[in-house]
């Protein structure tokens, strides 16, 4: 089975985010996937949820370490917020409130959506 590229969850993570409850808000959360030392810089702005491959940014609200098959768990509905901060294997730097702000901004999974065609 392929491995599916890490920057593939970050898409994934910006369709979910709900752009009504993101309205005004503004964060930087850090998210480096310790099995891959990949570290990616998400940022929420004008109700759109962008993100880079790059170092960790050094004004982030808040940093995760995660494995990127937790994350995926995650990401999928398996492991929810409260076991994902329980667990030791995540690490969080920064403010956990902001941290639980973002996750807060995300909708469920939808794979019934409408595609716009011209």
């Amino acid at each position: 089975m392929q491995q599916v590229p890490a920057i593939q969850f970050m898409k994934a993570l910006s369709v979910r985010l709900d752009a009504d409850k993101a309205e005004g808000e503004r964060l930087v959360i850090n998210v480096l996937f310790t099995d891959q030392q990949q570290n990616f810089v998400l940022t929420v702005r004008n109700s759109v949820m962008y993100y880079q491959q790059l170092p960790a940014a050094p004004n982030a609200d808040a940093s995760i370490a995660v494995s990127k098959d937790l994350f995926v768990d995650l990401l999928v509905g398996q492991v929810g917020i409260q076991q994902l901060l329980t667990t030791d294997e995540l690490e969080v730097d920064g403010s956990v409130l902001k941290l639980l702000k973002f996750f807060s901004l995300l909708g469920k999974n939808n794979d019934n959506f409408n595609i716009v065609t011209p």
